[in-house]
């Protein structure tokens, strides 16, 4: 991870990880091959009860920033779960909507997770009972949403207010995030444009919003009949 300059080459890729699917009546050879072949005091941490497969990670990079995540059973969690089988289903990366990251020493940030399967080499996929029964695993990124955004807004120039919000209408309290501040902009300001779209990665929704600013307005004549 650090040999490619990751967080450089892709802003806002707070890490990278594999999960392994484990069935249940395989924890103990997964636990013993594991303890082997990584750290011998690799523990799994929020088992449940249920009976549904452990979805384990297994390993994460950089290892010293999140190491409290090692052996953590993401089954159960409802999303996580969900977002998993969805992404094991359709061989497909899947997204998982903002969720507050958990941390090594700082301060809790709202992020979000992207999944790939992975499958048993040379396995048959074809169909969904051939995908669950050959399943391996997933690897997955992890996203910081502010800091996603502002890498890829990075040296542009901003004409208009910009924000993205977490699933299928503009929610404040589901904004991931705001470009939206001119210097030029006086309080109460009201643009005298705007429009909203919805976009879809990886199976899940976000909402941009676009409105115009001070300057922008100023460039558009106020009867646009002459237009």
């Amino acid at each position: 991870l650090h040999s490619v300059s990751i967080e450089k080459r892709y802003p806002g890729i707070d890490g990278v990880g594999v999960i392994a699917s484990v069935p249940r009546p395989k924890l103990e050879e997964f636990l013993r091959t594991t303890r082997a072949d990584q750290a011998a005091d690799f523990a799994l941490k929020n088992l449940t009860d249920a009976t549904n497969d452990l979805l384990v990670i297994k390993q994460i990079e950089p290892e010293e920033r999140h190491r409290a995540v090692l052996g953590w059973d993401m089954s159960g969690d409802p999303e996580r779960l969900a977002v998993a089988q969805r992404a094991r289903d359709t061989a497909a990366a899947a997204m998982t909507s903002t969720l507050r990251m958990m941390d090594n020493g700082r301060e809790a940030q709202r992020g979000f997770l992207m999944l790939l399967p992975v499958y048993q080499r040379g396995a048959p996929v074809g169909t969904e009972a051939e995908r669950r029964a050959n399943l391996e695993g997933w690897v997955y990124g992890l996203f910081i949403s502010d800091q996603l955004m502002r890498g890829i807004l990075e040296n542009q120039s901003m004409t208009l207010g910009f924000e993205v919000f977490d699933g299928l209408k503009p929610d404040q309290d589901k904004q991931i995030f705001a470009a939206t501040q001119s210097p030029t902009a006086k309080p109460g300001y009201r643009p005298r444009f705007s429009d909203v779209v919805p976009v879809k990665l990886a199976g899940h929704t976000w909402t941009l919003r676009f409105t115009s600013t001070p300057a922008f307005d100023a460039k558009i004549p106020r009867d646009l009949s002459t237009l």
